[in-house]
């Protein structure tokens, strides 16, 4: 008796041991994405997946809708491991400028990020219903105008561009709607709001869904417009490009008859300095390496290469994903190189 009582024991602790050395070799991470339907999503969710699939005992658990402002103070303070970044807004936070001005030692809270891959988020969207009249910026006088959250990235770009393109002033020519992106997007599709502007895929699934049952029509920048300073100096920030969005990419719905010149961006997936290499070394490989899986599913995500992995990137990569890359053949500016 005393002896089944003992072997009983053994199995029990040996059932708890086996359980808690499997609990522990399971990581995982928190990571901050942006609205479902962008680019960002897409992109946030592919590697959530590519972890989970291939990265043995690896979970990133995706949180959609925060503004990536606060996801990179909160990774910089630990409270997030993955998320999304721009390379004009991590810029911003380096100098302390704009929506990080009052934000005490924003160098330090640089210092602590890094750089994973980095991707084509798309064209600044800047999307009206074709029956509002609005066929030009100018035509936005006297109009509700979705700009961003406050103190998002996107709030100035969308501001200057509206201003350069326009000369109207925010507040007094139109009315500024500050919301975050899926509460900009559904006060767009209840005609609460005449206009949003938004970086995303070409095309974006969260577009074609407005167009499959309402025409649409997408505000072009002019050449006037481009040269105009405040335009210009957006075009000089670190991630950004001049974009072509085609005239029938979303249907026949799309009311555009020429192409649309727009304000591109390239963004980034950046994790911090406190995450375990060998963690971001399995979730880089398993995202290139199952890249295809990707690409399937959106087409845009092409863009997405060996050669353009580490474009506009201006934060150093984390060692994780060095390792990672310096395995894969790719090429690493000097400036990316880890030095922890």
């Amino acid at each position: 008796m005393k002896l089944q009582r003992f072997v009983s024991l053994v199995v029990f602790f040996a059932m708890v041991l086996s359980f808690s050395a499997t609990a522990l070799a399971e990581k995982y991470y928190k990571m901050d994405g942006m609205p479902a339907g962008s680019s960002y999503g897409t992109i946030a969710t592919a590697f959530s997946n590519a972890a989970h699939k291939y990265a043995d005992g690896i979970t990133v658990q995706v949180s959609m809708g925060k503004p990536a402002t606060r996801s990179l103070i909160d990774a910089a303070a630990g409270r997030v491991d993955f998320y999304m970044f721009g390379p004009s807004l991590t810029e911003w936070l380096r100098n302390g400028q704009r929506m990080f001005k009052k934000i005490k030692n924003p160098a330090q809270k640089f210092a602590k990020l890094r750089t994973v891959v980095m991707f084509p988020a798309g064209a600044y969207h800047a999307l009206v219903y074709a029956d509002s009249g609005i066929k030009t910026f100018r035509d936005l006088k006297g109009k509700k105008v979705w700009v961003g959250p406050k103190n998002a990235a996107i709030t100035p770009v969308n501001l200057a561009v509206i201003n350069g393109a326009s000369g109207l002033k925010p507040g007094k020519d139109f009315k500024v709607v500050y919301l975050d992106g899926r509460a900009g997007v559904q006060a767009f599709q209840d005609r609460q709001i005449d206009f949003i502007m938004a970086p995303t895929s070409v095309p974006a699934p969260m577009i074609a869904q407005i167009a499959l049952t309402n025409k649409i029509r997408l505000l072009d920048l002019s050449k006037a417009a481009l040269k105009h300073p405040k335009i210009a100096f957006m075009m000089k920030l670190p991630g950004r490009t001049l974009e072509t969005i085609p005239p029938d990419v979303y249907g026949p719905n799309q009311v555009n008859d020429k192409p649309v010149t727009a304000l591109g961006v390239w963004s980034g997936i950046g994790t911090r300095v406190g995450v375990d290499a060998e963690g971001v070394y399995q979730t880089t490989k398993a995202f290139w390496e199952n890249i295809d899986e990707l690409y399937a599913v959106a087409a845009w995500a092409k863009g997405i290469t060996k050669e353009t992995a580490l474009f506009e990137a201006n934060m150093p990569l984390h060692k994780g994903a060095y390792r990672y890359y310096k395995e894969a053949g790719f090429k690493i500016p000097a400036h990316l190189v880890p030095s922890d």
